[in-house]
Parts: C-alpha cells; structure tokens; sequence
C-alpha cells in the first residue's frame, strides 16, 4: 500500500492551511497563493498531488511562470479539477512568449503586494492575490 500525504497541516482544525508534500521546499509567496487559491474554492484541496506541486517547485520551473499562472488560476472564475493539466498547457504557452525583464510590480512607484491573513476562531482568510492585468 502506498503512503500518501496529508494536504493540511492541521488535519484536526476547522480553517486547514495547504502543505506540500515533504520532499518540496516551496517559498512563503507561492504556499500562500495556493491557501488563497483553495480558500477562494478556485483549487479543491484534496486535489493537490506530487505533480502539482513539481509545477511549483522553483527548481524545476520558471520562478516568473508560477508567479503568473498562480493568479491566472484566480481568473478562471470555477474551481479548476484539471489544474495540472491547465498549468501544463500554460508551460508550454510561456515558453513560447517574451518574458518581462522586470517584476510586474512598480517598485519606483511604490506598488506593492500586500498579502494578509485575517485569524479567527473558526478560519484563516488568506487574502493578496491578484490577477495581473
């Protein structure tokens, strides 16, 4: 029989929080988009397997791809079943496009990405994730 993971790290509480699998080492900015992302219903947590979360990984892709396909997911408007599938075909999408030299963020205009989690009782509310435009 073949041990899978938890999705939460908090299994007993009410508000789960999204973990990856342990032999990932995901970045604060990406594990939070994907807790906005199951939060806002946009990906079900249940979903979220060893192959999702190799398109994540920084190691393996573009940094700049999954801080744009992140956001994107937000766009889609339903809950996305066939994320890996979508971010597969993005992939391929992205490579083929010019990349931005620089962030999508004005720093010498001071624009920043605020990201916020709201605690309570019950739930967390993960909140900051913004589709480019």
């Amino acid at each position: 029989m073949e041990s899978e993971f938890s999705y939460s790290s908090n299994t007993n509480s009410l508000s789960p929080v999204v973990d990856p699998p342990p032999e990932f080492d995901l970045p604060f900015e990406i594990l939070f988009n994907v807790n906005s992302l199951v939060q806002n219903a946009c990906l079900p947590p249940t979903s979220l397997d060893t192959e999702f979360y190799q398109f994540l990984d920084p190691k393996t892709h573009d940094r700049a791809f999954i801080d744009y396909a992140l956001p994107k997911l937000l766009c889609l408007g339903k809950c996305s079943y066939e994320h890996v599938a979508w971010l597969a075909k993005e992939s391929l999408e992205w490579g083929k496009k010019e990349k931005p030299m620089k962030s999508t963020l004005d720093y010498q205009r001071e624009l920043f990405n605020i990201r916020r989690v709201k605690i309570t009782p019950t739930r967390m509310y993960f909140s900051g994730l913004k589709p480019h435009e």
